[in-house]
């Protein structure tokens, strides 16, 4: 059947088989690639381009690209279903159908189910995973990851169909501008309420408040949030997570840390002896939380 495939797909399997089924401590080149399927080498470079955007690769400079390790509970769930899928498809084969009309069959179900999906939208790969799994625990259904550079791509190409994006403030006005196709776009507050998680009123402008942050980026956002709270208390300090000296030499000192739940669950030991440990969610919109799944519910969007 791979007569049927354009170059760029007959690629695409290529890496999605290295992603599958490769082996995950080793280092891949793109020219291997182009070599052994007799393509140019920059359909491989645009098709690795889209495939690592996605998260599934990570290049390293020098050395090729790798398989993202973050993901490799994409090839559990395939093994996990891959015999059930083999079954289903015997069946199906046994029951008089060729191979063209079992992928046409599977391609139709496909497309099916991207009618009344839920996307979350976020600028990158970590944000992106907590914001997922924080959504999914709230609505009680699944929500497909979409980096931001993907959604407004398929915002463009009005690729969306009867489906509701959620994201935050800072990626909404970007998805607004390519909105082509009238796609329910839900934005939610992220934001962490500092002044009401820690009761300021008790704190002296000496005692040190802690927030570690998820990477410098949300680090200046949190700064640029709350100026003013800073200007009155000097030592609220924002810092990010990789600054993992600076928050041993102040941790043991400060009257407060604040830091997200995904931060918590992964670097337990740092946090072994702090006093007031303040554990948030990436959202802090429950008003915001409660209209979205009435919108569900009710199949507005």
């Amino acid at each position: 059947m791979l007569e049927n495939y354009t170059k760029s797909s007959i690629v695409k399997l290529k890496l999605l088989e290295i992603f599958f089924f490769g082996d995950e401590n080793q280092f891949y080149q793109l020219q291997w690639i182009a070599d052994e399927l007799d393509v140019n080498i920059n359909t491989v470079k645009s098709v690795f381009s889209e495939l690592k955007s996605k998260g599934y690769f990570v290049a390293v400079k020098g050395k090729g690209f790798c398989i993202n390790r973050e993901f490799l509970y994409k090839r559990k769930n395939l093994l996990l279903y891959q015999g059930e899928l083999s079954k289903i498809i015997n069946k199906i084969i046994n029951s008089g159908l060729n191979s063209d009309e079992v992928f046409f069959c599977f391609n139709h179900a496909l497309l099916e189910q991207n009618s009344g999906d839920i996307y979350y939208v976020d600028e990158e790969y970590y944000n992106l995973f907590v914001g997922r799994r924080e959504l999914e625990e709230q609505l009680q259904r699944e929500v497909i990851p979409l980096l931001l550079p993907d959604a407004v791509n398929r915002l463009k190409e009005c690729s969306f169909d009867n489906c509701i994006i959620v994201t935050t403030y800072y990626c909404l006005k970007r998805l607004e501008e390519v909105n082509n196709c009238n796609v329910k776009i839900f934005p939610l507050k992220i934001t962490p309420p500092i002044d009401t998680l820690v009761n300021f009123g008790k704190v002296s402008t000496s005692d040190i408040i802690l927030v570690i942050t998820i990477n410098d980026e949300m680090k200046r956002r949190f700064e640029r949030s709350y100026s003013s709270l800073m200007r009155k208390f000097n030592s609220l300090i924002f810092v990010s997570i990789e600054e993992k000296t600076k928050i041993q030499n102040l941790i043991k000192d400060a009257k407060y840390v604040l830091t997200l739940k995904q931060i918590y669950d992964t670097n337990k030991d740092l946090f072994n002896k702090v006093k007031n440990l303040v554990v948030y969610s990436r959202f802090h919109d429950e008003e915001g939380i409660k209209m979205l799944k009435d919108v569900i519910e009710s199949r507005r969007f």
